[in-house]
């Protein structure tokens, strides 16, 4: 049985002979990051996020949020967000400064540590309009433009 010095090893160098960035991101998962949206009656768009917000997932999450970002109201349910690292901070801070130029009306609907924390850390929670539960997130976005 090897030991775990070559085992490590031995992963190194098959990480080492993988092809270029830009064929292995297809190879990557994403942590099982789901993105669903939903349009209530209200014309109000909810976007459901679950799984992690990282390195490996933020493009795809920047991407979504970005496509999002055309309706007039929307909700960010991050409520079974798992983990928040840079890349999620980092379009949420973009999602913001979005909706300030454009009038977009929004919220993230966020109670856990693995969402709260992050905010709070980085010094960005007054930034985004976040609401412990989805529906006072919608109430929100809803008393917001109407």
């Amino acid at each position: 049985m090897p030991s775990p010095d070559t085992t490590r090893q031995t992963t190194v160098q098959v990480a080492a002979t993988q092809p270029p960035a830009e064929h292995s991101l297809e190879a990557i998962p994403s942590n099982g990051l789901r993105i669903e949206t939903e349009v209530l009656p209200d014309s109000i768009l909810v976007a459901h996020i679950r799984g992690d917000v990282d390195a490996r997932s933020g493009t795809e999450f920047r991407d979504r949020m970005e496509e999002t970002a055309v309706a007039g109201r929307l909700v960010v349910d991050m409520e079974e967000v798992t983990f928040l690292g840079v890349a999620g901070l980092s379009a949420l801070v973009d999602l913001a400064n979005h909706a300030s130029l454009h009038g977009l009306v929004w919220a993230v609907a966020a109670s856990g540590r693995a969402v709260v924390r992050p905010l709070i850390t980085v010094g960005i929670l007054d930034l985004i309009p976040v609401r412990p539960t989805v529906q006072a997130a919608i109430e929100s976005v809803s008393a917001a433009t109407g």
